[in-house]
């Protein structure tokens, strides 16, 4: 069974995979998969220091930078 930290995680996770915060076939993404999928436990120790750079700021991100990062990527999906 998994815990409610681990499901309040993954819920963050699918979330921020789901609004597009991590492109698709990035490192990023698959790392935020995994974790959502298997826990945070299931990562090696090669992939600890990729998750400290890709994902961790964002999970600690407040919601204003989120919503900043967001409009940025709007007007760049605009442009094209």
């Amino acid at each position: 069974m998994a815990s409610k930290d681990h499901e309040e995680l993954a819920q963050k996770l699918r979330d921020h995979i789901a609004a597009g915060r991590f492109p698709e076939d990035s490192p990023a993404y698959y790392l935020a998969k995994q974790v959502a999928d298997e826990g945070k436990e299931s990562l090696q120790s090669h992939q600890l220091g990729a998750w400290d750079t890709l994902i961790q700021p964002l999970l600690d991100a407040p919601a204003k930078e989120i919503r900043k990062i967001d409009e940025e990527f709007a007007r760049g999906q605009a442009k094209r």
